[in-house]
């Protein structure tokens, strides 16, 4: 929705602003006089009960004052509503506890709604306590920041020091004022005290650990050598005292949105103020670009942005940095991570950090040769894969246990609207700073070439993202002693079960464990570590000349034990004999075969989501018209399902399409792409956000770090808005596994089971296609059962379930069985494959739609 911004209004919103800041103030000091308990976020900063109470009573009233607007904060994000995170924290009593939410803890069943008005152009932006560790500290140098942000732009910000009782605030053409809290009017005009140079100026900064962890803590040594006075002060504060004309400068290395935006109108607004980043940007995005300086004159600040400079350009000192193992063979997690317990200053940098100075360096360098051009976005991307892998048939191995170890590096670059992708193997041949400077150059040469090409792909931009760093814990070494053992439990099961007519047992069995550690240009970093087990296990039935086979999948996202391993293998390949030898004996289905409802199961249901409907919802797609949801590049408003179906997509899910943080570096979040029925959300990187007006959802996907990102889907299921019917299951039966006995029974208590031609049950799939430009489908679809009142179910075999998606999931009746999300595999798009999941209710029934149809081979001959 388009919001119309007038004098007027912004005018009543700075009104509405001032009220919601006072009361959260308020809020603020009641915690402040408390001792609370103390988390660690993703990204290793601190958090508390306060921060996050705070949010959500500003959720809360801002919601009342300006439901048009939407709503984005620090600790929540664009993940939950209010009504979702829990009770609303009062102002007069004693708040009470706030759930945390945690990626890992989210399952198919808890129901996540959109941020509050996400379709609006314009939204509040909140940080609600600025400076947290002192807060904690009782320090009383805390603030509390809110920003209105409309089109990618900041247009008013309210920074407030409930403890000092001050407040600052300024919208765009109305200047910039502080006063204070308890009046809220006679507020003063912002002033800045000129004069200071380079040397002399006074100056402020956020925690001297920014500078290291962006690889120039060199440069705040260069600092403390002038003559001028350098303090540390929580970032908001030291800004406002800018504004007072206290101190000359203020320098962060490493912001968020949420930290500056307020901050960048207060600059603006106030007469001979000069706001920028460290890359010297002076646009509307610098409050995204990850790094700042407020100055009180335009001359002193990029006097300080000359020095960097010349610091970066010349011989820099490799500065202060935790030391690494000498002498001993160092794992990847040790090589690339920051060790806590290294010495607090050494000579000797990490390669972590050795990067994160390459980029810097690098920016310096492009500057130097491309004067005027301004680096929007850079990242580098480390990742270190090792795998382990057999085949074996019939108990013995096709091919030895084969260990895998990639190691590379990707360097992203955006110039101006161009895009520079560098790939290399470890140990590079060139130094760390020039492969970026070769990314940005790439990058330039393609930004020059787009005013030509319109049509030139961005792959990365960073806008709209609130907060995209985070950390995961590394994952352990692979093991060759334990992979041995679970490939030795794979011969062994598997000539348990060859008899006759099993002809043929096999499969393949591979773990396999990535470290990736992501760099990005304001510093921030992340490393993320995967481990995987994962066997597909094949048999195959002969009877005379006929032939069958069945397939299974197992898959964990860590490393199995052997006990585990064993128990899952042993039912996996109990279930795919049994499957094998069961259609032995199954008839052909025919090709005109009727019935009077379609019941299908999770895995095939999953498979025409993914295909029919998964990629028709992706953001490039419908940005380039390849996709029937898009019109003229822009998502159509569509009915796709029922009214009480929702389709959900998040990559949080421990499944396996999980990607934490995808290659962007943007943390998954779980959002509807269907919702009652209704296409509202397509699936969205950086760039694609960008073109639609939306919020990256953390499905940049690459298969390594020598391909270029691709918009793709992690996990993406049928959620309900209702309750579902139970199915009628055994006590010791698995819902995960829904037997045609149960699917009997089940229908037997409804009406659907009670017609002349009975329900055909569609179950698995062997594979499929689909069309995003009209979304037809076509499934391979691995068994066939006909259910008739009275009669014992019929297997058949050789079906293809066809149709439009969209008519298909309009035609549903019905859903038994809780949710699931069980097909497992690999999806492939631009040569390149990922790992995805997707799935629904154990069972979907639908009725028979002229639009949807099943068909059969027939009396046809031949081996599947």
């Amino acid at each position: 929705m388009e919001i119309a911004v007038t004098p007027e209004r912004l005018k009543e919103w700075e009104s509405m602003g001032l009220k919601a800041v006072r009361h959260l103030s308020e809020l603020g000091l009641k915690f402040f006089r408390q001792d609370l308990k103390i988390e660690k976020k993703r990204d290793k900063t601190l958090v508390s009960l306060a921060d996050r109470s705070i949010e959500m009573e500003a959720r809360k009233f801002l919601a009342q004052l300006t439901p048009e607007l939407g709503f984005m904060g620090e600790e929540f994000g664009t993940l939950r509503k209010l009504a979702d995170l829990g009770t609303a924290v009062s102002v007069d009593n004693r708040p009470t506890a706030v759930p945390t939410l945690r990626a890992h803890e989210l399952t198919l069943g808890d129901h996540v709604e959109e941020p509050l008005n996400l379709n609006t152009d314009t939204y509040w932006l909140l940080d609600p306590i600025d400076g947290t560790v002192g807060f904690l500290a009782k320090s009383p140098l805390w603030t509390t920041l809110l920003s209105l942000v409309h089109k990618g732009k900041p247009i008013l910000g309210i920074v407030s020091l409930p403890c000092l009782n001050e407040v600052f605030v300024a919208s765009v053409g109305n200047g910039a004022r502080f006063g204070t809290l308890s009046t809220l009017s006679d507020f003063k005009p912002c002033y800045t005290k000129p004069g200071a140079t380079f040397e002399t100026a006074h100056a402020s900064c956020s925690d001297p650990k920014t500078f290291a962890h962006r690889g120039i803590e060199g440069w705040y040594l260069e600092l403390l050598q002038r003559e001028g006075n350098l303090r540390t002060h929580s970032d908001a504060y030291g800004y406002t005292r800018v504004l007072c004309g206290g101190i000359d400068v203020m320098l962060d290395p490493i912001v968020a949105p949420y930290d500056v935006a307020a901050v960048q109108v207060l600059f603006d607004e106030t007469p001979g103020a000069w706001f920028s980043t460290l890359q010297n940007h002076e646009g509307a995005l610098r409050f995204q670009m990850g790094s700042s300086i407020g100055a009180a004159t335009k001359e002193l600040g990029q006097s300080f942005l000359s020095q960097y400079a010349r610091y970066l350009l010349k011989d820099a000192p490799q500065g202060l940095l935790p030391a690494s193992k000498k002498g001993t063979k160092r794992s990847f997690a040790e090589k690339y991570a920051l060790p806590s317990d290294a010495p607090a200053f050494s000579l000797e940098p990490t390669e972590t950090a050795l990067w994160l100075a390459a980029m810097e360096r690098g920016v310096a360098l492009f500057a130097e040769s491309c004067p005027g051009f301004l680096v929007e976005d850079l990242s580098v991307i480390v990742v270190s894969e090792e795998s382990f892998s057999a085949v074996a048939r019939n108990g013995k191995l096709d091919e030895p246990v084969r260990l895998h170890d990639i190691l590379g590096v990707q360097i992203r670059a955006i110039v101006a609207g161009g895009t520079g992708l560098v790939a290399a193997s470890l140990p590079e041949n060139e130094a760390k700073d020039q492969l970026v400077f070769k990314a940005l150059k790439a990058a330039f040469v393609q930004a020059q070439s787009m005013s030509e090409n319109k049509q030139h792909e961005i792959l990365a931009y960073r806008d709209h993202i609130i907060g995209h760093h985070g950390s995961c814990a590394w994952g352990e070494e692979l093991d060759p002693e334990w992979f041995q053992g679970i490939v030795d439990i794979f011969q062994k099961s598997q000539k348990a079960f060859l008899n006759d007519p099993v002809q043929s047992v096999q499969g393949s069995v591979k773990a396999e464990i990535e470290h990736r550690l992501q760099l990005f240009l304001d510093g921030s970093q992340q490393t993320i570590s995967r481990t995987v087990t994962r066997a597909s296990i094949e048999a195959t039935t002969k009877r005379g000349e006929e032939k069958r086979r069945s397939m299974q999948r197992i898959f964990e996202n860590r490393q199995l034990t052997h006990a585990e391993f064993e128990t899952q293998l042993k039912a996996n390949l109990q279930n795919t004999v049994d499957e094998a030898v069961a259609a032995l004996d199954a008839s052909y289905t025919p090709v005109d075969i009727d019935y009077d409802y379609l019941a299908i199961d999770a895995d095939l249901l999953g498979l025409i989501l993914h295909e029919a409907l998964g990629h028709a919802a992706e953001g490039d797609l419908i940005t380039l018209g390849s996709s029937s949801f898009g019109k003229d590049g822009v998502m159509q408003n569509l009915r796709v399902a029922p009214d009480w179906m929702n389709i959900m997509i998040d990559g949080a899910l421990d499944n396996c399409g999980l990607n934490l943080i995808d290659a962007e570096g943007t943390p998954a979040r779980r959002k509807a792409l269907v919702r009652n029925g209704m296409l509202v959300d397509s699936i969205h990187t950086r760039q694609t956000a960008k073109e639609a007006g939306k919020t990256p959802d953390g499905c940049s996907r690459m298969e390594s770090v020598f391909h270029p990102s691709l918009n793709r889907m992690t996990s993406i299921w049928i959620q309900s808005s209702r309750e579902l019917l139970p199915l009628q299951t055994e006590s010791e039966e698995s819902i995960a596994r829904v037997s045609i006995d149960t699917l009997a029974r089940t229908l037997e208590g409804t009406p659907y089971g009670q017609g002349e031609k009975g329900v055909l049950f569609l179950s698995g799939w062997r594979g499929g296609t689909a069309s995003c430009s009209n979304l037809e489908f076509r499934a391979d679809v691995g068994k066939v059962f006909l259910l008739k009142k009275g009669e014992p179910p019929k297997q058949m075999r050789d079906a293809n379930f066809t149709g439009i998606a969209t008519e298909c999931f309009q035609s549903t009746v019905a859903a038994f069985g809780p949710l699931l999300c069980r097909s497992i595999g690999r999806c492939g798009k631009d040569g390149q494959g990922v790992m995805t999941s997707d799935g629904g209710p154990a069972i979907l029934l639908m009725q028979k739609n002229p639009m949807v149809k099943v068909i059969g081979t027939g009396e046809a001959q031949g081996e599947l």
